[in-house]
């Protein structure tokens, strides 16, 4: 049985991302304030939609004729603070684009983590643009091609 590593409560705010506030990507800086936790992945099946940035959505919120967009999810675990996160809030368009949601998470020792991430809201979906998952099934934004 694995050990909780990290958990999500008010004074403890841990955030899963998994695109455009990766390391590396163009809003990460929004996290200059925050403490890079560990990679990991969700331990949940999502969808993710390729609009020019990451949109995850959960399968049970979509009607699809089956699941073989589904996969985990990669990314990376931070701790944040409120004013980071009502920043988050206002950038990711909460609650009219994305929502908050406590999500289940497995960090690179194997441990349950418990963050939460933004998803996206139904009403945005368009399942032309879906993202594939790769050889091993996950999502991987840090995998897109470059165009």
């Amino acid at each position: 049985m694995k050990l909780i590593s990290q958990e999500n409560s008010p004074s403890n705010l841990i955030l899963f991302v998994y695109g455009t506030l990766l390391s590396g990507a163009h809003r990460n800086g929004t996290l200059k304030n925050s403490e890079f936790i560990d990679h990991a992945h969700t331990s949940e099946e999502y969808l993710m939609q390729d609009s020019g940035f990451p949109m995850v959505f959960e399968p049970e919120s979509i009607a699809l004729p089956s699941t073989h967009h589904c996969g985990q999810i990669k990314g990376e675990m931070y701790h944040i603070d409120s004013q980071t996160q009502t920043r988050l809030d206002q950038i990711e368009g909460v609650p009219n684009l994305y929502f908050r949601k406590d999500i289940v998470c497995i960090d690179s020792k194997g441990y349950k983590n418990y963050p939460y991430m933004y998803i996206t809201q139904p009403v945005h979906f368009n399942h032309t643009k879906l993202f594939t998952v790769n050889e091993q099934g996950f999502h991987d934004w840090t995998q897109k091609e470059q165009t």
